[in-house]
């Protein structure tokens, strides 16, 4: 119930249902219409502004940190694929990062193997884990099947950090040979989430979607809408949401 109702209200805190919820608005109240309109413009505009997105995703980012030498294990958490039933095989999206840099760090000797945390995707009917069709991938790029470890059922990152703890301890591994792989925009609240499940993890954010602001300093940034940016908002107001209703409910 709350990985449904999680979902929803995310969707909720979004600038492209704000826009839409105002020019609804503006069109049902025709006396208000000419102020909704231009409510709906400016909160457009904020938003699709690329400065100002990249400034507060930087701002929220965990910043890049260094392989640990003593890592060993990359637990890598669910989120950046799909399958494709018609195709069988796997489709990345755009947060591919969070297994392909692991998988580089794997072939390249730096770690022995990857635990693979997350289920279905899926809102209503959870039919498969994601993780569990990437390990299939992973054996096809090299990586042997006994370095590959998954854990299918967790739906949201809470449930991440509490069945991997438990899988952790089931087989041993010491917690200093461990370091945790997400992207950058989610680092926070998944290195809290472990912590209060009981593992403080060196963290190695990937997926960056900011750039040092003055490196964003442009006319066309600072005065050009750009529709990516009401895409980075939902991501960033996604974390937001997710961050406080945690730590509303006690689990970081």
């Amino acid at each position: 119930m709350f990985f449904i109702l999680s979902k929803i209200l995310a969707f909720l805190f979004t600038p492209g249902f704000w826009v839409f919820t105002l020019l609804l608005l503006a069109a049902l109240l025709r006396e208000h219409r000419s102020k909704l309109l231009w409510w709906s413009l400016g909160v457009f505009y904020f938003f699709s502004n690329g400065f100002i997105i990249n400034l507060a995703s930087w701002s929220w980012e965990h910043k890049q940190e260094q392989l640990p030498k003593s890592a060993k294990y990359a637990i890598v958490l669910g989120g950046y694929s799909s399958f494709d039933k018609e195709r069988n095989q796997v489709e990345f999206s755009g947060s591919a990062d969070r297994i392909m840099v692991p998988l580089q760090w794997y072939h390249n000797g730096k770690i022995k193997g990857m635990i693979l945390s997350g289920g279905s995707g899926e809102l209503i009917t959870q039919t498969y884990s994601q993780q569990a069709k990437v390990a299939h991938f992973l054996f096809d790029a090299g990586v042997a099947k006994a370095d590959v470890v998954v854990e299918p059922n967790s739906k949201n990152t809470r449930e991440n950090a509490i069945f991997t703890k438990a899988l952790v301890d089931s087989l041993q591994i010491p917690h200093n040979e461990l370091v945790l792989v997400t992207s950058a925009v989610h680092m926070r609240r998944s290195l809290k989430c472990f912590e209060k499940a009981g593992l403080a993890l060196s963290a190695y954010p990937v997926d960056f979607n900011s750039e040092p602001p003055l490196e964003k300093l442009s006319f066309g940034n600072l005065f050009i809408p750009d529709m990516s940016a009401l895409n980075g908002w939902n991501f960033l107001f996604h974390e937001w949401f997710g961050y406080i209703v945690y730590a509303v409910m006690g689990y970081i």
